[in-house]
């Protein structure tokens, strides 16, 4: 995905006006980023215990944590990796030819630059808040 595209400004201000204060849009934004690392890793590992259900759990936190931080492009992979057919619990994730543990370390690059994203956009906003501090 472009890098451009990792973003959605209109999520992120549409949460904005939500929060009714950009000091709090900063910590969510901070802790949301402070979290995705542990969230990709809790995939990794129901993807090799072949766990189905610890697995669709984590994408449904994932999905929706990252569509309410505006992190568009991890929710629309999030999105395709839940598309693939749900394995019964005792079946198997990870079954020949099975391309999920390609696309988490996709996932994890994504989740990289989502963060660096992140991280000039909250600079951005605290540059914002700090001018109209001043006034």
């Amino acid at each position: 995905m472009d890098d451009a595209m990792l973003l959605d400004p209109d999520a992120l201000r549409r949460l904005s006006e939500q929060l009714g204060d950009e000091a709090v849009l900063c910590r969510f934004l901070r802790r949301y980023r402070s979290l995705l690392a542990g969230r990709i890793a809790r995939l990794e590992q129901a993807l090799h215990e072949e766990d189905a259900e610890d697995w669709n759990d984590a994408l449904l936190s994932l999905r929706t944590s990252s569509e309410l931080a505006g992190a568009r492009a991890l929710a629309e992979r999030t999105s395709d990796l839940a598309e693939d057919p749900a394995p019964c619990p005792s079946a198997p994730l990870r079954p020949v030819g099975d391309s999920r543990a390609l696309r988490l370390t996709r996932l994890r690059e994504e989740a990289r630059a989502t963060c660096a994203q992140l991280e000039d956009y909250l600079r951005q906003v605290e540059v914002g808040r700090g001018l109209r501090g001043s006034s």
